[in-house]
């Protein structure tokens, strides 16, 4: 059983695990060294334990 806080963690947790199961499309962000953000969509395959990302 969860109590305080930790009951959001564990929804989030699930919430993330449907989307990785759901969703084929992500955003990937990275950072330039001048501090400028970079993103881009990528498609994506999850298994569960690996991520596949085709861009």
């Amino acid at each position: 059983m969860f109590t305080g806080k930790a009951a959001p963690v564990k929804r989030g947790r699930l919430r993330v695990g449907r989307r990785l199961r759901e969703e084929k499309v992500a955003w990937l962000m990275t950072v330039r060294r001048d501090g400028q953000r970079q993103s881009v969509s990528v498609w994506f395959l999850w298994d569960g334990e690996t991520m596949l990302v085709y861009s």
